[in-house]
């Protein structure tokens, strides 16, 4: 694993209950803690996003979303390895067990999980042992910010910390494939 003062410091904001931009495999992101309720409220409030819009978890591994695997077979399960190697994909998931919370599914009765194979992700995660919030970073509705400058000068103050390294070849610069697991239907 990477060894970062970095991106300990951008962990260690998202134990915090602050909101950070980091880069994904597809955009930049801004994420926190999807079990502090307080964190994706503001995060919500920041991004002008409408209410009844659910957030993205990402996660470094799947034993990071153990709970929503329990009801699943093993070919949805194979599903959600395979797409490691593949085009990004967010899968939804269903929630039986209302493991995630409602403030970030919204109406929802799924999950949207990605798993990530971004360095800066994985650190993040495997630090955090657990997801975070995955939402673009940008306004609702404006186009997706991609360096870290173009986010601080938008956002001004309201991000608690940004990261400042980053490998653009690491990103593709489009949002991932977003199919339900169960139907197979491609959601975008």
């Amino acid at each position: 694993m990477l060894q970062n003062n970095e991106y300990d410091q951008a962990a260690q904001t998202i134990k915090m209950g602050s909101l950070i931009a980091y880069p994904t495999e597809t955009l930049w992101g801004i994420g926190c803690d999807p079990w502090n309720e307080h964190a994706v409220n503001r995060l919500a409030l920041l991004k002008k996003r409408p209410h009844h819009k659910g957030f993205i978890l990402i996660a470094s591994a799947l034993s990071q979303i153990q709970a929503l695997l329990a009801p699943l077979n093993s070919e949805c399960i194979q599903r959600l390895q395979s797409s490691y190697d593949n085009k990004p994909t967010t899968w939804l998931l269903p929630d039986t067990t209302e493991w995630v919370p409602r403030w970030v599914k919204k109406e929802h009765s799924t999950v949207a999980i990605r798993i990530s194979p971004h360095s800066i992700v994985k650190y993040l995660c495997q630090t955090l042992n657990q997801p975070i919030i995955s939402t673009s970073a940008n306004y609702h509705g404006q186009p997706p910010l991609n360096h870290p400058s173009e986010i601080a000068q938008t956002f001004d103050k309201n991000i608690d910390y940004i990261i400042n390294q980053y490998n653009p070849l690491e990103e593709t610069k489009q949002p991932s494939l977003m199919i339900d697991l169960l139907t197979l239907q491609q959601i975008r």
